[in-house]
């Protein structure tokens, strides 16, 4: 109910006991939800994060009250419109057992994922500990696998080759035990991996994953590091998204990537963002670049160039 009050002078006319129950419910709030942004590297969320995204909800125009009723009864909805549309269409009962059964997969991949998010925010004091007795960092100590652990604490320095790991580094698991490839063997690999080159391309497909139009720069956008550069109604290319990328896809006005189908990351961002999507292009992170002007036509599943960056 004091949500509103954050962006108005009316702040000011708090207690001090309004301002400490706020401040601990922003603590509570940071403590009990810091694995939702943590995705693969961290870090988890922590109070002044909390503000930030206040601040930003409420700066946009949202009505807090307005967007949680939204999301109380979306759920109710939606079942509503379902059950709508397999009377319109007279969807058979096979069909809609195959429905329930996507939607079952889409359930499980978002709850593991939170899952090891939150398995990730638990192990780095671990980690870190880890990384105290050795010598490392908390993001070098992530490089080592249990074998190299072991050997870590026994007294071996792996400082130089954990520093090159955190540049560049490519590993396989066999049999459940893990081990970093050498120079010469990476390079054979992505030898293998190569793809012919693309070429000189105006237009590419992949499969709709949420539908609708949207015109905007291109923006590609891999790691962590990229979404700084995203600006309001950008489009988001990348190789595949991930929780990392949230703010910078709250921002862009649709979403392109080479991989994924209608349950991955990207895909289920779009439908809850209701931004067009397309996934599985194979090559929009080597065709698109920042700067080109494009169209995400999501409604037919094709992405074109319209004005080239430069």
């Amino acid at each position: 109910s004091r949500l509103s009050e954050l962006s108005s002078d009316a702040f000011l006319a708090w207690t001090e006991e309004n301002r400490q129950e706020a401040a601990e419910r922003i603590r509570n709030h940071a403590a009990e939800f810091e694995w939702l942004p943590y995705a693969y590297e961290g870090p988890g969320m922590i109070p002044e994060d909390v503000v930030t995204l206040l601040r930003e909800t409420l700066e946009s125009g949202i009505d807090p009250t307005a967007a949680l009723d939204e999301m109380e009864t979306r759920p109710k909805l939606l079942k509503e419109r379902k059950a709508e549309v397999i009377r319109e269409l007279d969807i058979s009962d096979e069909l809609q057992y195959l429905f329930r059964v996507l939607t079952m997969f889409m359930t499980f991949k978002d709850h593991r994922k939170g899952l090891y998010q939150r398995s990730y925010v638990k192990m780095d004091p671990v980690l870190e500990e880890i990384g105290r007795r050795v010598r490392l960092d908390l993001k070098e100590v992530k490089y080592l696998t249990r074998k190299e652990v072991r050997e870590a604490l026994g007294g071996k320095d792996f400082k130089s080759i954990c520093s090159d790991r955190t540049t560049y580094c490519m590993a396989r698991t066999r049999d459940g035990e893990t081990e970093f490839l050498d120079t010469a063997e990476i390079e054979k690999v992505k030898s293998e991996l190569k793809t012919d080159e693309v070429g000189d391309v105006s237009e590419l497909t992949g499969q709709i994953a949420y539908p609708g139009v949207a015109r905007g720069t291109a923006k590609v956008v891999i790691v962590r590091e990229d979404v700084e550069k995203v600006e309001e109604g950008n489009i988001i290319v990348s190789s595949s998204t991930n929780p990392d990328l949230i703010s910078a896809m709250q921002k862009a006005s649709a979403f392109v990537t080479d991989m994924g189908g209608v349950i991955c990351h990207a895909a289920i961002v779009a439908r809850e963002m209701k931004k067009p999507c397309i996934v599985g292009t194979k090559h929009a992170t080597k065709v698109l670049r920042d700067g080109d002007d494009i169209e995400v036509d999501a409604n037919q599943g094709v992405v074109r160039i319209l004005k080239r960056s430069g």
